[in-house]
């Protein structure tokens, strides 16, 4: 028997070092073929490959249920025993608290609306600090995601970053959107936000169509690929850094999940299952399975309580990774590297175009020093049509009218150089890039799972609050809107 034990631990640990070895080596791959000089088709399938064949190797290893090299953790006996232990542990002893976090959840996602579409069961005191915790994220945290999209290596991030800064400073009717999308969060929260911004874009994007179709009608030489896509897949290593776009999406999928758990284990809910699902080493996402025909027993809003306890957790990580980043920037960044403002585009037909040189350091902006996308935010607030705006770049100086929106038409990022190349340096940039990833996914994470489509969170909130009917109609409504934003990137592949 002693024997038969030992062999056991035995074969565990043999496991455990096969799988640790083929994680190390996945992920070296990947480095390397992200880094290589080769085409980006070949690079994305030799990844692709690298991760399936590492995903089947381990599945196949510890036994875990395999599909395409897509990896489930298996039952809360044999692999998860720990995240139970940690789900049961926070469920018993902060019980109040997470209550309060869901509440605050509720809020968040559904603004002023959550006080009449819940039944009233939101407290007023609860109401009250989630819609100031709203306004505090739309004034003063969301203005920073500017920054954080610089992490995104997408054509369309660097244009993201600085509309999202020019937008608020141009007058006539465009400016007038973020307040209006500022009111709409307030009264319908993050859910109704995310609608909002979905057709505004999708409405954006039909015009780009229409447009570019009709010049490419006209007139002949149009150049053919539609402008600027407005959506594009987020994949770590491609679109990401890799190592702490793997860490920050474990973190944000692990807490998302424990927290679902953690609201069923308050309500004597049974756990049959936790894990991970990964795709090779990276993990796409995770499950806590309560007993599904418990769940349909309990009130309607504790099971509201139950469906928002992911989305609750992902908006409060996001506040903490953002206040990180922003002391970050504000106190540590300054002494070990030097920030920069680089033109990287200027859009045809407008004032800046074969005007400033593209790569031009911006050193001014209306008199104000320009160094961060944040602090051209004033700068920016005194751009008006027809106003004079001035410029100072390291390639010259400039003076020019602004046109019908209020913009000269530069498109900016945001660059970091080291002030020097010490380990110190390494460290401070990688918490920097790890808490500015975790706040954008943080924050993408948890509105886009209060989207009315079925296996989203927000998608069993909406069924309990509206008729199956009225449900199915915006669920239809909302893949619509999706799918129009992504017409460009798909258009450029």
């Amino acid at each position: 028997m002693a024997s038969a034990g030992r062999s056991k631990v035995a074969g565990k640990n043999e496991r455990r070092t096969i799988t640790l070895i083929f994680i190390i080596a996945c992920f070296f791959s990947l480095v390397y073929l992200l880094t290589a000089t080769m085409p980006v088709f070949l690079k994305i399938l030799l990844s692709l490959l690298s991760l399936m064949v590492t995903g089947y190797i381990i599945s196949s290893t510890n036994g875990f249920p395999n599909l395409g090299g897509i990896l489930y953790a298996g039952s809360v006996k044999s692999v998860t025993d720990g995240s139970l232990v940690i789900i049961n542990h926070a469920a018993i002893r902060n019980a109040r608290v997470w209550n309060l976090i869901t509440e605050w959840g509720l809020v968040m996602s559904f603004g002023a609306l959550s006080y009449f579409i819940f039944r009233k069961r939101i407290s007023k005191r609860m109401l009250a600090i989630g819609l100031a915790s709203i306004l505090l994220i739309q004034v003063f945290i969301l203005p920073y995601l500017s920054i954080a999209v610089n992490f995104l290596n997408l054509p369309s991030a660097a244009s993201s970053a600085t509309s999202s800064v020019s937008s608020i400073s141009s007058s006539g009717p465009l400016s007038l959107i973020p307040y209006f999308l500022l009111a709409v969060s307030i009264a319908g929260g993050f859910a109704v936000y995310l609608l909002a911004t979905l057709a505004y874009g999708a409405g954006i994007t039909i015009y780009k169509i229409v447009a570019f179709v009709s010049s490419n009608v006209l007139h002949t030489g149009a150049h053919n690929a539609l402008p600027g896509p407005l959506a594009a897949p987020v994949i770590p290593g491609i679109t990401l850094p890799l190592a702490v776009g793997l860490i920050s999406l474990a973190i944000i999928i692990t807490t998302h999940e424990f927290s679902h758990g953690i609201i069923a284990r308050i309500n004597k809910l049974k756990i049959k299952s936790v894990g991970l699902l990964m795709f090779g080493i990276i993990p796409i996402g995770a499950f806590v399975e309560p007993d599904e025909k418990s769940v349909g027993k309990l009130p309607v809003h504790e099971q509201n309580k139950i469906a928002i306890a992911g989305i609750s957790i992902n908006f409060l990580t996001m506040l903490v990774a953002a206040l990180f980043m922003i002391l970050t920037i504000a106190y540590i960044l300054p002494s070990y590297f030097s920030t920069h403002l680089v033109i990287i585009s200027t859009l045809p037909g407008t004032p800046a175009y074969n005007t400033i040189p593209v790569n031009s350091v911006v050193l001014k902006w209306n008199n104000y020093t320009i160094t961060t996308l944040a602090s051209a935010y004033n700068a920016l607030k005194l751009d008006k049509p027809g106003s004079s705006v001035s410029v100072v770049t390291n390639n010259g100086s400039y003076t020019l009218i602004a046109n019908a929106t209020g913009k000269i038409g530069v498109l900016v990022m945001q660059e970091q150089m080291p002030k020097s190349h010490g380990l110190a340096t390494g460290v401070v940039n990688f918490f920097y890039s790890l808490f500015s990833v975790l706040f954008m996914l943080s924050f993408f994470i948890a509105v886009i799972n209060l989207l009315p489509i079925p296996m989203f969170d927000g998608w069993r909130i909406y069924k309990m609050v509206m008729s199956r009917r009225k449900a199915n109609a915006l669920a239809i409504f909302t893949v619509i809107l999706f799918l129009t934003l992504f017409i460009p990137w798909a258009w450029s592949l």
